[in-house]
């Protein structure tokens, strides 16, 4: 059983919370913008950048045999 004051101290946590990791210099912003997209799409976001990477690191590794 959660009591009305319970409920209130998670959001005041949250919200402390969110307030603490913007004070450190997060931006919460893009934090934000990625809830705001389905899961899926972050995926497919994160394989797509996944794969550049390992593109370029191996492109790198390629400069440095020659």
């Amino acid at each position: 059983m959660i009591r009305k004051n319970s409920r209130n101290a998670i959001t005041s946590s949250r919200h402390s919370a969110w307030k603490i990791a913007e004070e450190h210099g997060v931006d919460m912003s893009l934090i934000e913008n990625n809830l705001r997209i389905s899961p899926i799409k972050r995926i497919m976001r994160h394989e797509m950048a996944r794969h550049a990477l390992i593109m370029l690191s191996t492109a790198g590794r390629n400069l440095n045999d020659r």
